[in-house]
């Protein structure tokens, strides 16, 4: 992936996140593999719907546990109140409350991968933040449209404080 730096990225605003629990679908990527998170989406997608306790309308893209050599997983999900009660196929993923810089992803969402390099190749070095050991996550609100991949998309980069 060699995507051109996003150059219209508006300053982060700055926010404390409250605690989540998030249920998906979750897999282990490499930066060499994460090609396959739009179709992780796909796959999740008949979920949705049919998730037990799902609160509000939004989806969570949370990337955690991280390793050796970039390696991360990804979890594909949505808010909920409890994870008991998960079909098999699905897990979860606690995010604790933290400290985050928030930046907004404008236009389609193939072109996250740009907004995500920016932000860790550029933004945040040249800044005086440094990104916290915590889950990240992209949040994909109401109005974010799955079909067209266009909508509101933020991406939530924990801070240390």
């Amino acid at each position: 992936m060699n995507e051109a730096l996003n150059t219209d990225m508006e300053e982060p605003r700055r926010e404390t996140g409250l605690p989540l629990l998030i249920a998906g679908l979750r897999v282990r990527y490499s930066n060499e593999t994460i090609a396959g998170i739009p179709g992780q989406w796909q796959r999740f997608g008949p979920y949705i719907g049919t998730i037990p306790g799902r609160l509000g309308g939004m989806a969570y893209g949370v990337c955690h546990d991280f390793g050796e050599g970039g390696l991360f997983e990804y979890v594909c999900g949505v808010a909920v109140s409890s994870l008991s009660g998960l079909p098999a196929e699905l897990s979860g993923v606690r995010v604790p409350a933290h400290e985050y810089l928030v930046f907004r992803h404008r236009g389609h969402v193939s072109g996250i991968h740009a907004t995500w390099r920016t932000i860790m190749e550029s933004w945040l070095p040249a800044s005086e933040f440094r990104m916290a050991d915590a889950p990240n996550f992209e949040r994909y609100a109401e109005d974010f449209d799955a079909n067209t991949g266009m909508g509101g998309v933020e991406i939530w980069v924990p801070i240390q404080t």
